[in-house]
Parts: structure tokens; sequence; C-alpha cells
């Protein structure tokens, strides 16, 4: 059976209504689970936003050993 057109309609609105609800959510996690991270996010990553905060092994670290 065909959905109509009024029906396909009102799935599209309720699409966005839930995109709309989505929020941003923080994930803490140890590096080495970044797998783990990757496949949640994969498999939910369409009901929150994801945000990154911190520093990563590829960002430019300063090689000091001045305590100042």
């Amino acid at each position: 059976m065909k959905e109509s057109l009024a029906q396909i309609l009102y799935r599209l609105q309720l699409a966005e209504k839930q995109k709309a609800a989505r929020r941003k959510c923080f994930i803490s996690y140890y590096s080495g689970d970044q797998a783990e991270v990757e496949a949640f996010l994969e498999d939910f990553g369409d009901v929150f936003i994801p945000k990154v905060v911190g520093v990563t092994d590829g960002d430019d670290f300063i090689d000091s050993t001045d305590t100042d």
C-alpha cells in the first residue's frame, strides 16, 4: 500500500521535529576506548549532537622543561 501525500508530509514533519529535539551531549572517555566510543556514536549519533572538548594525541604540544 502506497503512502498518501498527507502521510508522507506527516512523516517528514515528525522527522524534522525529532531532529530539532536533539541535545548536545558531552561524553567523557578513556582514549583506550576510542573504538567503542566511535561505535557508540555510529549507533546513536543521530539521537544527540556529540561535542568534543580537550586535547588529542594529534595536537601540537610544547616540549619544554621550563616550569615557568
